[in-house]
């Protein structure tokens, strides 16, 4: 199978189009977010039969919610791109770089990213450390699911975290935050308005405030892969080798009880 190929202008850069936008109806738009969120919530209650055998809050109950979770909103989202007349002109890609070069690009770009996140990420933490001293009560637990890689527990359950955090999971949010909401907000306001808006978005979605401000900065860095790239493959692997690198440190932590 030949690879796709690469239409770029003679200075590298993509063309002054940019990444095109995805003049959705609002019903229509609306309509994709409601079938996901049904989807999100069926698989929750699809998942309560096998959880129940588990303690709550356990390795094993989120593993199983997790891949059951993230397998059922990755479908859903390829049936409704594919299957959907009001939803499936939605072209994720554009055409000046080939799948394996944005690929490339989107590591290179996480790479080139990683010491500014790492800034970020200890002067959020110790301005929140700062914030904690004069106001006990906020909360600044992890995420449950780091909470459990710290845990004595199975290796195959944490291998199916592992699987999900770095396989599944980081394409189902590009799909959505990236392939769907900003390029839809990018055809209702100006690009830089859609970009912050998605990555504040980014960052609330994980609901955990020792990670907001980092998660909002590599929000709006998958965005400006994304574009830079025009592929939607870049920002996914930017975001599983972000997920791969963060559970490494948290296993080598653990292993070595840093």
């Amino acid at each position: 199978m030949t690879s796709e190929p690469t239409i770029l202008p003679d200075n590298g850069t993509p063309p002054p189009a940019g990444l095109p936008a995805w003049p959705a109806r609002l019903l229509d738009f609306f309509l994709w977010l409601w079938v996901l969120w049904c989807v999100l919530l069926v698989s929750q209650f699809a998942t309560s039969p096998l959880v129940h055998y588990f303690p709550p809050g356990s390795l094993a109950a989120v593993a199983i919610a997790g891949i059951i979770g993230q397998i059922a909103g990755l479908a859903s989202q390829i049936f409704l791109l594919r299957r959907v007349p009001t939803l499936s002109p939605r072209p994720l890609d554009a055409n000046w770089m080939t799948r394996r070069e944005a690929a490339a690009r989107g590591l290179l770009d996480f790479l080139i990213a990683l010491p500014l996140i790492f800034v970020v990420n200890l002067i959020w933490n110790a301005a929140l450390v700062c914030l904690h001293h004069f106001q006990p009560s906020l909360q600044l637990s992890p995420q449950n699911v780091v909470l459990l890689f710290f845990e004595n527990g199975s290796p195959w359950l944490l291998a199916v975290l592992a699987v999900i955090a770095i396989f599944i999971a980081p394409v189902n949010e590009e799909l959505l935050f990236r392939g769907g909401l900003y390029r839809f907000l990018k055809s209702r306001c100006r690009p830089h308005l859609a970009l912050a808006i998605t990555s504040l978005l980014f960052g609330l979605a994980h609901a955990n405030l020792l990670e907001f401000l980092p998660l909002v900065l590599i929000g709006a860095l998958l965005v400006r892969t994304y574009e830079r790239t025009g592929r939607i493959i870049a920002p996914i692997v930017f975001h599983a080798a972000f997920n791969a690198v963060n559970i490494s440190l948290i296993l080598l932590s653990r292993t070595f009880d840093w």
